[in-house]
């Protein structure tokens, strides 16, 4: 998700507005989701 929002970005100068905005909003959502997962791990007991 990360990955796919960042093509657009890239290509700021070829692509629509629109289509840069939705990448940045779905960029986020993926920097969200990482983190919330991330955070989960580190909170539950470690499992060998």
């Amino acid at each position: 998700m990360y990955a796919a929002a960042t093509f657009p970005i890239g290509l700021r100068a070829l692509v629509p507005e629109m289509a840069l905005q939705l990448a940045l909003v779905v960029l986020a959502a993926a920097v969200v989701w990482l983190s919330a997962t991330l955070w989960r791990r580190a909170v539950e007991p470690a499992t060998a």
